[in-house]
């Protein structure tokens, strides 16, 4: 992980940042970062949503194929106004900085690079663990104190862990 751009600064001004970004100043905001396709479960950290209180939203950064099936599922579930949809970027740094506490949804994750530039950032995380039946790395990283586990593979359960990460959100609103 580059520490320079992936590092926690206490001297950031993150409502700025956030209006350079098009993102509310005065919510709580759960990160994404990654491809949009199905082994990533986002499809599942969308669902988390609605289990969460309306101060809180979700920035989604990234591309692929399931980026239009995410899009109706949004619709149909009327979280338009509280789902960021953003492109790949360069600046992805720009989010870590921003947002509150990141997301690790993946149902196959081979090696969590996000889950170490989250870290790096300062993020609380919320990932799910091996008994939740999903194929990741995140456990292997030796980061556990610092990742709320869902032990089941489920909205509510992802829901669950993000409240409790919220707690302890160091950039919480």
């Amino acid at each position: 992980v580059d520490e320079v751009r992936f590092s926690f600064n206490v001297n950031l001004d993150v409502e700025a940042n956030r209006r350079y970004l098009s993102l509310p100043p005065d919510k709580k905001l759960v990160l994404f970062v990654g491809r949009f396709v199905p082994a990533k479960g986002v499809d599942v950290l969308i669902n988390a949503l609605t289990h969460l209180s309306t101060d809180t939203d979700l920035v989604l950064v990234g591309e692929g194929e399931s980026e239009g099936d995410y899009r109706r599922q949004i619709v149909a579930l009327g979280l338009e106004d509280r789902v960021y949809i953003r492109g790949a970027t360069r600046d992805v740094e720009s989010y870590y900085e921003s947002c509150d506490v990141f997301a690790m949804s993946s149902n196959y994750e081979t090696f969590g690079q996000t889950i170490l530039e989250a870290m790096a950032s300062g993020l609380p995380l919320v990932a799910f663990s091996t008994q939740a039946g999903v194929m990741t790395a995140t456990e292997e990283l030796g980061l556990d104190e610092f990742i709320n586990y869902a032990d089941r593979y489920g909205p509510l359960e992802l829901a669950d862990g993000i409240k409790t990460q919220m707690a302890v959100s160091v950039r919480q609103r």
